[in-house]
C-alpha cells in the first residue's frame, strides 16, 4: 500500500450532511495538517462526476467522496483503474472519522490510513 500524501475531497452539497460548508470548513483545516490538500463542495452530481475525473487525472495519492451512494459510486467511476486510493466519507450525521472507509478498487488503501488523516474529526 502507498503512503497517503495527498487528499482531495469531494462532497457533494445536496448529500444528507447538515451543514456541508462547515463539514468542507472543518475537513480543510484537518487535512491542511496532514499534507497536501483540496477539499470542495460540489453542487451536484454532474459537478460531482466533473470533479471526480479532473482528480483521477491530478496528482492525489487519495480522492474522497463524501455523499450517499451516488456520490461515491461516480468518484468511484472515475477513480479506478488509476493508482489512487479511493476513500468514501458517508453522508451521515457521525463524525467523518468514524464513517471514513474504503471503496472498491485495485489500490485500496487501508481505512485506518485515511482516518490517522482525519484523527482531529
Amino acid at each position: 500500500m502507498k503512503s497517503i500524501s495527498s487528499v482531495k475531497v469531494i462532497i457533494n452539497a445536496r448529500s444528507g450532511f447538515s451543514d456541508k460548508e462547515e463539514v468542507r470548513r472543518r475537513l480543510t483545516e484537518i487535512f491542511a495538517a496532514s499534507g497536501d490538500s483540496e477539499v470542495l463542495l460540489a453542487e451536484g452530481g454532474d459537478e460531482v462526476a466533473q470533479l471526480a475525473k479532473q482528480a483521477a487525472q491530478e496528482k492525489w495519492a487519495v480522492v474522497a467522496a463524501g455523499g450517499g451512494d451516488g456520490t461515491i459510486n461516480t468518484v468511484a467511476s472515475h477513480v479506478i483503474g488509476t493508482d489512487k486510493t479511493i476513500a468514501s466519507c458517508r453522508s451521515h450525521p457521525k463524525s467523518f472519522r468514524q464513517r471514513l472507509k474504503n471503496s472498491h478498487g485495485p489500490r485500496v488503501g487501508g481505512a485506518n490510513d485515511c482516518r490517522r488523516l482525519c484523527n482531529q474529526c
